[in-house]
């Protein structure tokens, strides 16, 4: 029943997350648009990627579970694995500190 509930409740999830990414993709599109508020645009729509990632992992967690989606074992280099997640935007590195906002309620990284 968990595992039901997990399953509806990502996919409900899904389909506004996707439309709301959508809706900001035309958002920074648009020529009009001060740099400003583009930049908060752009920072909306990376937040909207990452729960869209967050959904599809509990969603692989849930099918996982139910037994509708299979692990295949394979070598992984790892140092290949890292550089990868390194270069994710959205990403924070340990080493970059703790986040920090300034005025302009933009997420920044202390060093």
């Amino acid at each position: 029943m968990k595992t039901d509930f997990v399953s509806f409740v990502t996919h409900q999830l899904r389909t506004p997350l996707a439309g709301i990414k959508w809706m900001l993709e035309l958002a920074a599109q648009a020529p009009q648009v001060p740099d400003e508020a583009s930049s908060y645009v752009e920072d909306a729509r990376t937040a909207a990627e990452r729960l869209i990632g967050l959904v599809n992992d509990l969603l692989d967690i849930s099918r996982l579970e139910s037994g509708k989606l299979t692990v295949t074992l394979q070598p992984t280099d790892l140092g290949d694995a890292h550089a990868e997640l390194r270069g994710r935007p959205g990403r924070a590195h340990p080493r970059q500190g703790p986040a920090a906002h300034d005025d302009r309620r933009r997420t920044t990284r202390r060093r």
